[in-house]
């Protein structure tokens, strides 16, 4: 792999917002961040195509997670849905409405990695449980937040649940609570950020990577990494500075005045991480979206950006097909995998171009399988999931 230039992150001492900082840590700088591109065939080594089967039509999806012989994701009109890893096969878990037995979010959920159940995290800090063929099983409660906000994200996690808060108008109650499958709280983490005046909602998330599980959100520096027997630490840091959403209400009366005050900061979208690489998206700084690889031993960054959110992504070399959007990674048989989304009307048309048409991939005998996927498909299909592997 080439390199042109590599100015972006430094390595300091932080002495910054909790007392488990005492190493160096690697500090997520955007401004810094210049680079160089790569080709999807410069990390990975093979790429394949998930058709969803149509039984159900999806719609939007919120999120995707693999977990043994299966995929699940959370649809925003279905609900928590599992196909087996060929996409067929779907089972939806419980369903979307008011009822006793039903939920109103499934924007996140947990699976049980070795059940199959799942914990769709629902209103009013109330988690619903269902086993592994879709039955309701249970409601838990979580702690009433004396905010009034409620938690956002959900994790499976050693055999427990992490369930995580963001700061919303400038309160939250808690970083994480971890529970068992009971409901018993076994550990927790209270926000350390004073209570401010704010306007906006608030962005997070978790991820696991390594039998850790790490949390961010919008307002911490900290990214904390969480390990087996739950002592925490801080991973990495997010640098502060004028890019960084701000903790005080934006003054706005519009919609297009709140675009244009936003858009001078860093909202972050997704983060997670590979052996290799911290993947970093975030958008809206500088009116780009942006994906950002960044090399764990050496600190250079490789950057993906369009004005476009919907088409940014990695070159596809390996077999020419639409640039690559990474949402997400998983390791299998001691591989690791990042996996993305495209819609069918995307594929078609991609292939039917004079530019695919024309081309010649690292392996032309995938692009043949991909003119056959798009052959394959109508225009109104579910989603097809877009599995690459990553180099050993």
């Amino acid at each position: 792999m080439k390199f042109k230039s590599f100015l972006l992150i430094s390595i300091v001492i932080s002495s910054c917002t909790s007392d488990h900082i005492t190493n160096s840590l690697m500090i997520i700088d955007p401004p810094s961040f210049v680079g160089n591109e790569f080709k999807l065939s410069e990390i990975s080594d093979a790429i394949n195509y998930i058709p969803l089967d149509n039984k159900f039509p999806i719609g939007i999806i919120y999120s995707v997670k693999f977990t043994g012989n299966s995929v699940f994701l959370s649809a925003k009109d279905l609900g928590v849905i599992r196909f087996n890893r060929e996409g067929k096969e779907p089972q939806i878990y419980g369903a979307v409405g008011r009822g006793p037995e039903e939920y109103v979010y499934c924007m996140s959920y947990a699976v049980n990695n070795k059940t199959d159940a799942v914990y769709v995290m629902d209103r009013n800090n109330v988690i619903k449980v269902f086993a592994n063929n879709g039955r309701y099983l249970k409601n838990i409660n979580l702690p009433k937040s004396k905010s009034g906000f409620c938690f956002d994200n959900i994790e499976w996690f050693n055999s427990y649940l992490f369930v995580s808060q963001n700061i919303k108008m400038g309160h939250a109650e808690y970083n994480w609570i971890i529970l068992d499958t009971l409901g018993t709280i076994i550990n927790r983490k209270r926000n350390s950020i004073p209570e401010f005046q704010g306007r906006e909602g608030a962005g997070g998330g978790t991820y696991t990577f390594s039998n850790k599980i790490f949390y961010w959100n919008w307002y911490n520096d900290t990214v904390f990494s969480v390990s087996e027997n739950f002592d925490y630490k801080a991973a990495y840091l997010f640098a502060p500075g004028e890019h960084r959403f701000p903790a005080k209400a934006l003054p706005f009366v519009s919609l297009m005045q709140y675009q244009n005050l936003v858009s001078k900061y860093m909202i972050p979208k997704r983060l997670f991480e590979t052996n290799r690489y911290i993947v970093f998206q975030y958008y809206y700084y500088l009116n780009k979206s942006t994906i950002s690889f960044i090399e764990k031993n050496s600190g250079i960054v490789f950057l993906f950006s369009n004005e476009n959110y919907a088409t940014v992504g990695i070159g596809n070399d390996l077999d020419n097909g639409l640039d690559f959007q990474p949402i997400g990674y998983f390791v299998e048989k001691d591989r690791e995998f990042l996996f993305g989304l495209l819609s069918p009307y995307q594929i078609k048309a991609h292939v039917g171009t004079e530019t695919f048409i024309n081309s010649s991939p690292k392996y032309p005998e995938k692009k043949k399988e991909l003119e056959k996927l798009a052959n394959s498909l109508k225009e109104t299909d579910n989603p097809v999931l877009v599995l690459v592997r990553l180099k050993r």
